[in-house]
């Protein structure tokens, strides 16, 4: 088994939470004019069913998708600048690297510390990243 600097393990990692926030962030942006449903989702996208379906059911979940319609308040309040960082919250909510608290005081998104780190646990062998 070769072995890799542990800087390629961080690297790796980085560029797998990446890919699954940009690719959550094209479905929040797509299901704005097509919907929430997973297949004309990954029809549009051509990103895998199986991981469509995650992004939905984390945005069911939170309550922000229902069956046909999808709840983008958050998105577009009064100034620019916090709808951008809402919708950049809900991308990561449906990569799943943080939760969604809806509380009196307000709506906060917390790092979701123990999704990631069971899969960080999963996908790293022996010192070494198992890139799927």
């Amino acid at each position: 088994m070769k072995q890799h600097h542990p800087n390629d393990h961080h690297n790796a990692l980085i560029q797998h939470y990446k890919a699954k926030f940009i690719h959550a962030a094209c479905i929040l942006a797509l299901a704005y004019t097509l919907g929430p449903d997973p297949n004309t989702l990954s029809g549009a996208t051509g990103i895998g069913i199986d991981e469509v379906s995650e992004i939905v059911g984390r945005m069911r979940a939170a309550g922000l998708w229902a069956s046909h319609n999808i709840d983008t308040s958050e998105w577009f309040g009064v100034d620019p600048k916090d709808g951008q960082q809402a919708f950049y919250a809900q991308a990561a909510l449906a990569a799943g690297l943080v939760l969604r608290i809806v509380s009196d005081s307000g709506i906060e998104y917390v790092p979701n510390v123990g999704s990631i780190s069971a899969e960080m646990t999963d996908r790293c062998v022996g010192g070494t990243y198992d890139q799927q």
